[in-house]
């Protein structure tokens, strides 16, 4: 017997998205009738014989969990994305509960032992994302256990407690941020980094290596002060300015899409803007009006929507259609300067 075809092959075939393809089979509005019509002639000459189980969830409705931590900067990113995906699947009854902490590895072992306390196995699926914490993967084990699956967005650890996760490449934007460093510097001139994030977030950390690794492999003389921790805006603000006052700092990479805003704001404060290089981590409102203000050179957008909308669809892709994702989605990251930024999405 032949592979089934899935709305996904249909979607490559015509060029959209499987949601799009759901909604044009379905009759569901949001897609123009020339497309809808083009959808139906593609999956009518692929075979397409549509599925029962989806059908009967269209009429049924399903529950999904969606875990991720409180929406500001980066993680307003991560709702969005997942927002966008779930709007774009409202011709199924989707149940979504949402639930929301204060980012940290051991945050998220709370949020999900207390919604597996509260809906257990009462879920279709779950979204959210792969801290390095082993309670973290004990909870997400128990669902996939019981044939739930479960989604991470952002970071990865331990594979044996996802289905699948979307993310960004490891190190890749550390990486790019040394990159971006050593276009404008000389090898017998030595330059000292600030280099500050939150490196006990699994994502960061990996950032904090990959612009290491970058840096010494090139052979120039860096100094690298780190300046980590989980802290108010204000509190990174001020920690960043002493420093600033206290030493010669030639660049600063923020690996942390909140230190971005307070990186920019201390350099200001001290009156350095026009004799530092900043480079921020992920497009948001704020770091968008930074770069356009010229506070900012750069910033290495890990494309978070993008991570969180992709998973969401593959979590529903899974349970509707039964399609079997690659373990691993990764999504390169792109430099955003002011020249281009007015033209990205930052879903």
């Amino acid at each position: 017997m032949g592979k089934r075809t899935t709305l996904t092959d249909i979607a490559q075939a015509v060029g959209v998205t499987p949601s799009t393809v759901q909604r044009a089979l379905s009759d569901t509005p949001g897609v123009s009738e020339e497309k809808r019509q083009e959808i139906k002639r593609v999956a009518s000459q692929m075979g397409y014989r549509g599925n029962a189980m989806a059908k009967m969830l269209q009429k049924q409705g399903l529950t999904i969990a969606v875990i991720l931590p409180e929406p500001a900067y980066y993680s307003q990113r991560l709702w969005d994305g997942a927002e966008r995906c779930l709007s774009e699947n409202a011709g199924f009854d989707i149940v979504c509960h949402r639930f929301t902490y204060a980012r940290s590895p051991e945050n998220l072992a709370a949020a999900l032992e207390m919604v597996w306390n509260e809906l257990g196995t009462g879920l279709d699926g779950v979204l959210t994302m792969g801290e390095p914490d082993e309670q973290v993967h004990t909870v997400c084990r128990r669902w996939l256990e019981h044939q739930v699956p479960v989604v991470w967005v952002g970071t990865d650890a331990d594979p044996t407690g996802r289905l699948c996760c979307c993310c960004g490449v490891s190190g890749m934007a550390g990486s790019m941020a040394a990159d971006l460093l050593l276009l404008g510097a000389r090898a017998d001139q030595p330059m000292k980094v600030l280099l500050t994030g939150d490196f006990s977030i699994s994502d960061q950390y990996a950032d904090m290596q990959g612009f290491e690794q970058v840096l010494m492999q090139n052979g120039g003389v860096f100094e690298i002060i780190k300046l980590s921790g989980r802290m108010s805006d204000e509190q990174m603000r001020q920690m960043l300015y002493d420093r600033l006052m206290s030493e010669n700092i030639n660049t600063i990479f923020s690996t942390s899409a909140r230190n971005t805003v307070s990186m920019c704001h201390a350099v200001e404060r001290a009156g350095l803007i026009e004799q530092i290089k900043l480079i921020g981590s992920d497009l948001f409102p704020q770091s968008r009006e930074l770069l356009l203000a010229g506070k900012l050179n750069a910033v290495i957008d890990k494309r978070p929507g993008w991570q969180a909308y992709n998973a969401m669809q593959i979590l529903l892709n899974h349970i509707l259609w039964k399609s079997q994702p690659e373990s691993a989605v990764y999504h390169a990251p792109s430099v955003v300067t002011r020249s281009n930024v007015e033209h990205i999405d930052i879903l």
